[in-house]
């Protein structure tokens, strides 16, 4: 697989053009084995002599004293002693931005992944309902996302041989995916994504509210919560609607984090909700979403961090 490229190039994923940058992820009984945290950094270089990112640094810690565990380093002739610690779950990283042109584009059957932009639509749709059961959890999530009372799907080869879905309603009516809205292709390609037989081990979806209708959220939202509650994969997704906010469910919420910048400070920085100075009481007694909407967590940090700082 080969990711296209993401916003903003190599060269501006270090922070205000930096030599390197780094990440720390702390990690919490990841393979269901260990006792204790765990806590992972890596370094990179987005540019190198070779003009290709390179990994500078790389560390795993573990347990709650923080013991090192595993660490990477180059060796006499100039190549790293051991393979990178996660380089075998870059390639289940899944960063979808879907296009619903790409997506009304035939495909070659046989497809098992779709892509980022929602390329192979029409043939990992054609896998799925080659699953019975799959077939029928995908046409009662349709029926429930989208106004099309679709009760099958027909996948029709053209010259070539490669496959255009096509919609077929309860009153025979076909729908080709040329004719189907935007809001139904992302739909659709939210739940292929997640009902393929070869999901990914990690999602990531911006703006998960683009192009949908806000009655028809929460319904998405259940479908997401339900499928990740299985532990097959993981999903981060990013917003600014208030009104999917309200629709999370407690589960849910500690797991949302707040992206901001404070007044006058030149970066950006994340922090969980609840975290928040007395925000757990506020959501308790208020509604989350009118919370977001007046920048209630905003101003909360302001007088926390801003004055402190």
């Amino acid at each position: 697989m080969q990711w296209r490229g993401i916003r903003g190039g190599t060269r501006e994923i270090a922070y205000r053009q930096a030599d390197t940058f780094a990440l720390t992820v702390e990690i919490d009984n990841m393979f269901k084995t260990w006792e204790s945290l765990a806590k992972y950094y890596i370094q990179v270089k987005p540019i190198s002599a070779s003009g290709q990112p390179e990994i500078v640094r790389e560390l795993l810690y573990k347990g709650a004293e923080n013991k090192l565990d595993y660490q990477n380093k180059f060796d006499n002739q100039g190549n790293w002693e051991h393979p990178h610690l996660y380089s075998h779950a870059f390639p289940s990283m899944r960063f979808l931005d879907f296009n619903p042109e790409v997506m009304r584009q035939p495909s070659i059957p046989g497809q098992k992944i779709i892509g980022d932009r929602g390329e192979n639509l029409s043939s990992v749709l054609q896998t799925i309902c080659e699953d019975t059961e799959r077939k029928q959890v995908l046409i009662q999530w349709l029926q429930e996302l989208t106004p099309m009372d679709v009760s099958d799907f027909e996948f029709v080869p053209d010259q070539t041989g490669k496959v255009l879905v096509n919609f077929i309603e309860e009153d025979g009516q076909r729908t080709t995916a040329y004719s189907a809205s935007d809001g139904t292709l992302r739909f659709l390609g939210i739940i292929t994504a997640l009902l393929t037989p070869e999901p990914a081990a990690f999602y990531f979806l911006e703006e998960l509210d683009t192009g949908l209708h806000p009655s028809r959220l929460h319904l998405l939202l259940q479908l997401i919560e339900q499928e990740v509650a299985k532990g097959k994969f993981q999903m981060v997704i990013t917003t600014h609607s208030p009104q999917l906010l309200r629709f999370l469910s407690k589960e849910s919420l500690e797991y949302v984090s707040l992206l901001y910048r404070l007044p006058g400070a030149p970066d950006a920085r994340i922090k969980r909700i609840l975290d928040i100075p007395d925000a757990k009481r506020v959501i308790e007694e208020h509604d989350i979403a009118e919370l977001h909407d007046s920048g209630w967590f905003e101003n909360a940090l302001f007088f926390d961090e801003g004055e402190a700082s």
